[in-house]
């Protein structure tokens, strides 16, 4: 981001059509969340939200502008992949809304799919095991057992989170276990996917 935090907040608010709002104790005391969750508020964008905390039930300005909405459980109640599918599931609904239904195949799915994550197609298709491959590569193979289950997918919704809701990215990650450091040598390999 160059300029101002708040400055780019804003805009990537005004170019989102769908805003990921994590809800945990610490998004709802974060400055920035607030500013960022309340300005997609006002631009009547639609937003999504993620329950990042086990057990935390968002109130305040945070339980205001999320409601009744459903939200999609990051707590790890679920595996981080089966979480992933819902998301992509969400999203694509909304995307969908107004479209009309392809009829299409796989191969429409995984252009579209590559598209929102900025994933090349190639990744879409690794499995398991290439994934773990790439994890090597990137000096993050201490991180597998965390990331047995994750194909290319998964990791293309990764790409997505990351490069869409930055903040639920890291949380997310740190909320598997991963420490810091290796949390941004993390994000800098799923950005440098091809």
């Amino acid at each position: 981001m160059s300029g101002s935090t708040v400055e780019a907040m804003a805009k990537a608010v005004e170019d989102s059509s769908i805003v990921l709002m994590c809800a945990s104790e610490k998004y709802k005391n974060s400055y920035n969340c607030r500013i960022e969750a309340e300005y997609a508020f006002k631009l009547q964008k639609t937003i999504v939200p993620l329950m990042m905390q086990k057990g935390y039930k968002p109130d305040g300005w945070l339980g205001i502008l999320i409601g009744t909405k459903l939200f999609i459980d990051f707590t790890g109640k679920y595996e981080l992949k089966e979480s992933m599918k819902r998301l992509n599931t969400q999203i694509d609904r909304l995307v969908n809304v107004g479209e009309e239904q392809s009829t299409g195949s796989n191969q429409a799915s995984l252009k579209k799919e590559s598209a929102a994550s900025g994933v090349s197609g190639a990744v879409l298709k690794w499995t398991a095991s290439d994934v773990n491959k790439w994890l090597k590569d990137n000096k993050l193979e201490q991180y597998a057992d965390k990331f047995a289950c994750i194909d290319g997918e998964t990791l293309s919704q990764i790409a997505f989170m990351r490069n869409q809701a930055p903040q639920c990215f890291f949380m997310q990650m740190i909320q598997m276990g991963i420490d810091f450091p290796s949390v941004l040598r993390l994000s800098f390999a799923v950005s440098e996917l091809p």
